[in-house]
C-alpha cells in the first residue's frame, strides 16, 4: 500500500468516500494531504485520527471547513507537520484541543490566514517543539494571543517565525517568556501596527543564530538604535 496521498482540491469526492478510501489505505500513511478540499468536515477529520494516528507524519487540511470540535480520544503518535492555513471555520476551542491529539511531537504549524485570537491556550495541555511557525494574515492575532501561542512552545527550538500582515504591536514583550535563542529567520513584513521599543525588546530576545529579518512595508525607523 502506499504511503502519500495527495486529494488537495478533490471537490467532487464526497466525504463518505473519502473515508471509505481512507478505511482501505490510511493504516500505512504518512502523508495526506487535503488542501481545498471543501467536502471535509470533522466527520472526516476523526476518521483520519482513527485510521492514520499510528503512522501519520503530515497533515494538510487547509482551506477546509473544519472546526476540529473533535469527539474521538485517539490521538496522532508520530505527527510532525500540520496545516490548517487558511481554515476560516476553525474554533478557538477546537484548535487547542486538536492539537493536544498531536502527541507532543509537532514541529511545523501552519495557521496562516485563519480568523484565530488563541484566546483559549489554557485548554492545550501538550508540548509544542515547534521549529517553524506561520501566523502570517492572521487578521485578529493580537499581541496577547501572539504571546501565548509563542510561550507554549518548548525546549528553545523554534527556528523560524512567520508573522507577516498581522495586527501585532510588541508593545507587551514582558509577557513573553519562550526560549527563541534559536530562532534563525523572522519575516514580520506590512505588520504596520509594530511599536519601535517592543520590537527592539522582541530582538533582544532572540540569539547569534538569526540571520534573516525582513521588515518589508513596516513603520519602524530604529530611532533609539
Amino acid at each position: 500500500l502506499f504511503r502519500s496521498l495527495n486529494l488537495n482540491s478533490c471537490v467532487l469526492l464526497t466525504e463518505q468516500s473519502f473515508i471509505c478510501l481512507l478505511s482501505r489505505v490510511g493504516s500505512r500513511l504518512r502523508s495526506l494531504k487535503l488542501a481545498g478540499y471543501s467536502n471535509l468536515t470533522d466527520v472526516g477529520v476523526e476518521a483520519i485520527l482513527d485510521k492514520t494516528s499510528e503512522t501519520l507524519i503530515h497533515l494538510d487540511i487547509s482551506e477546509t471547513p473544519v472546526t476540529l470540535g473533535l469527539e474521538v480520544s485517539r490521538s496522532f503518535l508520530q505527527l510532525k507537520t500540520l496545516s490548517l492555513r487558511d481554515c476560516k471555520s476553525l474554533s478557538e476551542v477546537g484548535f487547542p484541543k486538536f492539537l493536544n491529539k498531536t502527541g507532543g511531537n509537532l514541529r511545523h504549524l501552519d495557521v496562516g490566514a485563519t480568523q484565530l485570537t488563541f484566546s483559549e491556550l489554557r485548554l492545550l495541555t501538550v508540548n509544542l517543539p515547534l521549529e517553524r511557525l506561520n501566523l502570517e494574515f492572521c487578521l485578529e492575532l493580537r499581541d496577547r494571543g501572539f504571546f501565548s501561542l509563542l510561550n507554549k512552545t518548548s525546549g528553545g527550538g523554534l527556528k523560524s517565525l512567520d508573522t507577516s500582515c498581522t495586527k501585532i504591536t510588541l508593545s507587551e514583550v514582558g509577557d513573553l517568556t519562550a526560549n527563541l535563542a534559536n530562532l534563525e529567520e523572522l519575516r514580520m513584513m506590512m505588520c504596520k501596527t509594530l511599536e519601535e521599543d517592543g520590537l527592539v525588546a522582541f530582538l533582544n530576545k532572540t540569539g547569534p543564530k538569526l540571520r534573516i529579518l525582513n521588515l518589508n512595508w513596516t513603520n519602524v525607523i530604529f530611532t533609539g538604535v
